[in-house]
This record gives structure tokens, C-alpha cells and sequence, in this order.
């Protein structure tokens, strides 16, 4: 079975077909608890969960990506369609991104957000357990919900986050990202994610199919040269592909590798 980018959930499954998919995250909010994001494209099987609280060393400076993509002048400017934005001036405005069936445990790696965040870093991530304090600055945080995990962007204004949403709806197209101003709508601690490469390899590795195949779709629609999910039909068949584009240092430099006859 094809490994999807992102399933969509409310009460009931209401968006893409796919592998088992997990509960919404919970809350006091009526429409928050009706409202999930999507099921990424699982990668390898994690073990299960712990109680212990991830943390990090305490840090005021963004994380660095080691990638030419940082030196891309100016912001990408990605639609709204779709989306329900969250006042631009919201003091508490967070985005449920995507989420995760159980079996991935903690230690999943968010390939599909990785690659996202890597071509976009207009957006720069703020490791644990320091906070975003700046526009354009994101934390990533992982909850445990009914079923699986969820992927919390939290912003310091609803500007961001409404530009994070509109980002990750465009790149991982089959994704519903849901937007909230106030309270996380999330019950239980958060944890660090994983999606910051302790490594510090951020581009797939040459025998990682699915990061290739996500790397491909998100430049794909970043640089607007593909309609669809052509990251989910990569992963369909990666043959028709030329995955090993996906190591180039660039997303102009991978769709240019795409295209070469």
C-alpha cells in the first residue's frame, strides 16, 4: 500500500484514503476536538512511547539548517485557500500541522514537515525548550493523542502561523493544517520532536525513498512545477522518478535535475 503524506480526520475520516489513521486531539473546544490534522507518510516503526519529558539544551538562537536554501532572498508567498486563518495580532496562535498513527512511537522523524521546513527557511525553528520570541521563528512540539501523535507549530504571532499553515498546505498538498488562537487544543504534556536531525542531515539519504520522494514533492510545489501530490506518487513509483535529485543542495537545483532530459 502506497505510503501517504497526510490523512484527513474530523469525527470520522472525511479526506484521503490510506494506512490505519489516528483520533483528533482533544480538547475543551468543541471545533478544535472535530478538527486533526493529516497522517504522514510512515517511515520506520519507533519504539513505544515513554512519560519522561524530552528536553534540550536551553538555546535563544534558532536552529541552523546548513543548506544554500537559507540564502534565497525574500519570503515565498503561498496561497490561503482553504485555510481558517487566525487574527494576525493573536497573542496564543498555534497550528496543528499533521499527525502520526501510534506505531511511529516519539521518536518519528516527520520526514514530510523535515523537507518542508528545509525548502522553507523563511521559517526558522526555535529547538526546545526555548521559545519562539520573533516573527518567523517556530517551535515544534509532538503531543500524544487517541490513536497517535500530533505536530503543534507554536508561533509568537498569528501571522506566522497563518504564513506556516499556508506553507504547509501548498508543499504537502494532501495535509489539512487547522489553525488556533488561545490555548493549545491539546491535552497532556508536549514533548520534543525528532524532526531536527540530531545528525544534522537534513537531505534524505540515498536509500531513503520516502524522504526522497517527500523532498521531490515539496520543491515540486514550492517552485509551482507540479499539480497534485507528486511527492505521494513518487512513492507509488519512485521508479518514474529521479529520486536521486533529491540530494541536491536546493529546490531550484532539484526541480532543474527533474528536468534535465
Amino acid at each position: 500500500m502506497t505510503k501517504r503524506a497526510c490523512l484527513l480526520f474530523a469525527s470520522m475520516l472525511v479526506g484521503c484514503g490510506g494506512p490505519a489513521e489516528p483520533a483528533s486531539p482533544q480538547s475543551g473546544n468543541a471545533e478544535a476536538r472535530a478538527t486533526a490534522a493529516a497522517a504522514e507518510a510512515p517511515g520506520t516503526t519507533s519504539a513505544e512511547p515513554t512519560t519522561a519529558i524530552v528536553s534540550a539544551t536551553p538555546s535563544s538562537e534558532p536552529t541552523a539548517m546548513p543548506s544554500s536554501e537559507a540564502s534565497i532572498p525574500g519570503e515565498v508567498e503561498y496561497p490561503f485557500h482553504g485555510l481558517e486563518k487566525i487574527p494576525d495580532d493573536c497573542k496564543e496562535p498555534s497550528v496543528v500541522l499533521t499527525t502520526a498513527p501510534t506505531k511511529e512511537g516519539w521518536d518519528y522523524d516527520w520526514i514530510w514537515t523535515r523537507q518542508a521546513m528545509y525548502a522553507n527557511q523563511q521559517f526558522k525553528l526555535v529547538d526546545w525548550p526555548s521559545k519562539a520570541d520573533k516573527a518567523m521563528q517556530v517551535r515544534l512540539d509532538m503531543y500524544e493523542i487517541p490513536g497517535g501523535f500530533a505536530l503543534l507549530g507554536v508561533c509568537k504571532d498569528g501571522e506566522t502561523c497563518n504564513k506556516l499553515a499556508a506553507m504547509y498546505k501548498a508543499t504537502v498538498p494532501t495535509c489539512n493544517p487547522k489553525l488556533h488562537c488561545g490555548e493549545v487544543p491539546m491535552k497532556g504534556p508536549p514533548r520534543r520532536s525528532k524532526l531536527i536531525p540530531e545528525t544534522g542531515a537534513w537531505l534524505p539519504a540515498s536509500d531513503d525513498v520516502i524522504g526522497q520522494c517527500a523532498r521531490i514533492g515539496v520543491c515540486l510545489k514550492m517552485k509551482k512545477q507540479a499539480v497534485g501530490n507528486p511527492g505521494v506518487e513518487c512513492q507509488s513509483s519512485p521508479k518514474k522518478f529521479r529520486v536521486d535529485c533529491a540530494s541536491k543542495a536546493t529546490c531550484g537545483d532539484v526541480v532543474q535535475c527533474l528536468n534535465k532530459p
